[in-house]
């Protein structure tokens, strides 16, 4: 199987039996569970995406970094009363966990 480069510093292969591995280039890639701003859990392709270009969650991503694309990257974050306040008008995700 032959790696080739793709997208953000990972690597694709095909599968002899049809499918695709993507895989980091290196192991130093670090996603955390939460996003560090509003602490809600990191669950989707558009989270992952988000992290990558912002160090947040997409919420976070489209309310506050996308907006302010050269602050955020000098450091600017959000006042804690606005992030509050903008977190408690995002609608609740119910998360489901079994634990066998």
């Amino acid at each position: 199987m032959n790696k080739k480069a793709y997208l953000r510093d990972r690597w694709i292969q095909e599968h002899p039996d049809g499918f695709f591995i993507i895989t980091p280039q290196t192991d130093e890639v670090e996603i955390p569970l939460s996003c560090p701003l509003c602490k809600t859990l990191l669950r989707s392709k558009d989270d992952e995406i988000s992290w990558f270009r912002s160090k947040c969650c997409h919420r976070c991503h489209m309310a506050w970094a996308a907006a302010r694309k050269e602050q955020w990257s000098e450091g600017w974050r959000p006042d804690p009363y606005l992030l509050d306040q903008e977190i408690k008008q995002r609608p609740p995700i119910a998360v489901k966990i079994e634990i066998d």
